[in-house]
């Protein structure tokens, strides 16, 4: 069986966590492409690779590459990608597996199913990855890179994945927003945010031991209009944020009518 040797192209959080955790497991990572010189050449450091700026210089001798990318971004790197038959891999939630196979008839999709920060480090083993593959021994070879990890395979096609996706931006990036706006809000009355913590945590239990349709409370839940429009007067310095407390209550009211 050949030697896996890995190239990753991308340095952000997502590269950086998914790069150290290859060389951990015991992979060969031997080449990191970035285009910002800085994180990429901090990073090859990291795993005694060699840097590279340019996609279009991809060693011989590598057998993967892995795009740890944005969707445009790889719509971008892969008609510079050389063609030969390394297999590609994506970890994109949206991006269709199909597009990969312009640079080889080998390819497939590696999505975890986390949001990643550079000063976090992540616990694979509670990371979910959906999986799609070219081939069958495409699928074997990526069930047991996320195996090595120590995380589990999950096998989802484009389509599925790409509503996955969509769900978790609503259950993390826009929650997060929320949680934004929330924080700003008790800053501006002199208080510190680790007081809501609680109703967080509480808020986050209850939708997963109840179900988040059974769980939701608050005034558009219970129909409280006088308290709707006081809030919305709260909120008139902020047209923005009023315009969305006052599409979010409306959503609610109608879902719970």
């Amino acid at each position: 069986m050949t030697e896996k040797r890995f190239a990753f192209i991308g340095a952000g959080a997502l590269g950086f966590h998914l790069t150290v955790a290859f060389k951990k497991s015991g992979q060969q990572v031997v080449q990191i492409i970035s285009r910002s010189t800085r994180e990429g050449q901090a990073l090859a450091n990291e795993v005694d690779a060699i840097y590279s700026k340019c996609p279009e210089d991809i060693i011989d001798s590598v057998t993967h590459i892995i795009l740890t990318l944005p969707d445009q971004a790889i719509n971008e790197v892969l008609p510079r990608l050389p063609k030969r038959n390394s297999v590609v891999i994506h970890t994109s939630g949206s991006f269709p597996m199909s597009y990969l196979g312009m640079n080889s008839t080998n390819f497939g999709v590696l999505y975890p199913l986390q949001t990643f920060s550079k000063d976090f480090v992540p616990t694979w083993e509670e990371i979910p990855f959906f999986l799609e593959a070219s081939s069958k021994e495409v699928e074997s070879d990526l069930l047991e890179l996320v195996g090595e990890l120590g995380a589990s395979g999950i096998l989802l096609n484009s389509e599925r994945r790409k509503k996955l996706h969509l769900a978790a931006v609503f259950a993390s990036n826009f929650t997060n927003y929320m949680q934004g706006k929330a924080q700003k809000l008790i800053s501006e009355i002199g208080l510190s945010d680790d007081l809501i913590r609680p109703l967080v945590v509480e808020t986050i239990r209850k939708a997963y031991e109840l179900g988040a349709e059974g769980a939701q409370t608050g005034p558009a839940r219970r129909g409280d209009h006088d308290t709707i429009k006081k809030h919305l007067d709260l909120l008139s310095c902020c047209a923005n944020d009023k315009n969305l407390y006052r599409i979010i209550s409306n959503s609610i009211s109608d879902e719970y009518e």
